[in-house]
């Protein structure tokens, strides 16, 4: 990606933040609360704003395929957030995906170009970037995941290539491509929260022998904001920490509530043998209107190499990282304390081993 001047305009009206009250976009919301600074939040008709209760913020409806409900979030905006998309690795519909990430995204940029907007952050995903065997990825490695299936990486990527357009005409965008969160506030809850509350049930014996690129919401929230003072036009910041095998990952959260496991890792090969089978599962999913337990498209990511390199999210923004086994504390505090996890001996020993991870950190949800 190329980059361009960066604005020094001071903030001179609302930041909007699009998905504000979903896991990232909540704690963005914080950190610009914390800064003194007049937040406007989009929200989609009928969202669920758990995580914004009690916080000072302005709530506006909206949706992204809507433009006239986008004309009032954006005016009197100086500066832009957006986070609202559709995270999934299937939907009935998988149009509307497009229709939301990437028509949507240049609905509210058109909008922001109109409206003189100063910097938008946009949020994108690892998955919008390239693969090579071996080594780290990086903010250039070439997309070249067309061929996994995946229709949530595809239209990430899609609008992203979209958004550079508006780079070169006149809008200050920086990208920011979080891995996969995990922390304090995880509604949804998302994969790696998913995969968190599986592991309080039953640590898995068998698991895909692949990588992980995990990150605390924290940070990635963080990162956003450092994008937005720091970051250059046009240009991505990878916003990860660990990258770890899913096998060490589940003994690393064993660890955390002082237990041991050793699941069996099944080999990248393996996985990528069985994705023809998660194909079938998915047209028997979409004749049924039915979400499949497995998508060819994901068991297709696994078997590649999902590492990502930070180096310039370092560099570049200032980037520090929290360690793996705090943000995995704060994540099953959070599961404990709103319920989803209820287990009398798991929170037993989480809080004899895990909570110790805790110590000094402030509870904002």
């Amino acid at each position: 990606m190329s980059a361009a001047t960066k604005s020094t305009k001071k903030s001179s009206g609302k930041t909007l933040v699009t998905g504000g009250a979903g896991f990232i976009g909540s704690h963005i919301v914080r950190l610009l609360l914390k800064e003194g600074r007049d937040v406007r939040v989009m929200i989609l008709p009928g969202e669920n704003t758990q995580n914004l209760k009690e916080l000072d913020v302005e709530i506006v409806e909206g949706n992204l395929t809507d433009p006239d409900s986008l004309k009032k979030a954006v005016k009197g905006s100086s500066h832009i957030f957006h986070l609202a998309a559709i995270y999934t690795d299937w939907l009935p519909r998988p149009e509307v995906m497009y229709e939301v990430n990437c028509i949507g995204s240049m609905n509210l940029l058109w909008e922001a170009l109109r409206n003189n907007v100063e910097k938008v952050v946009y949020t994108s995903s690892v998955v919008a970037l390239g693969m090579e065997p071996g080594g780290l990825n990086n903010e250039e490695t070439r997309f070249n995941c067309w061929s996994a299936n995946m229709d949530y990486s595809r239209s990430k990527w899609l609008s992203e290539q979209e958004a550079l357009t508006f780079c070169r005409n006149g809008l200050d965008i920086s990208f920011c491509c979080p891995g996969m969160p995990y922390g304090a506030g995880d509604i949804g809850p998302t994969p790696t929260g998913k995969l968190l509350l599986g592991a309080a049930k039953s640590l898995p014996r068998v698991v895909p022998d692949n990588y992980l690129s995990v990150v605390d919401v924290d940070d990635v929230a963080r990162g956003h904001v450092l994008a937005e003072k720091k970051g250059k036009n046009g240009e991505r910041y990878i916003l990860t920490n660990a990258n770890i095998k899913l096998s060490e990952f589940m003994q690393t959260v064993a660890e955390t509530v002082g237990r041991k496991t050793n699941p069996i890792g099944l080999s990248p090969k393996i996985m990528d043998a069985m994705a023809p089978i998660g194909d079938i599962l998915e047209q028997r999913a979409w004749k049924m209107q039915k979400k499949p337990a497995i998508t060819g498209g994901g068991i297709r990511y696994t078997a590649k190499n999902f590492r990502f390199s930070n180096q310039k999210a370092r560099e570049e923004l200032g980037m520090e990282f929290t360690p793996m086994k705090t943000a995995i504390a704060k994540a099953f505090d959070y599961f404990i304390r709103t319920g989803r996890i209820k287990d009398k001996q798991f929170i037993t020993d989480f809080q004899k081993h895990g909570a110790r991870e805790l110590e000094g950190l402030a509870r904002e949800y």
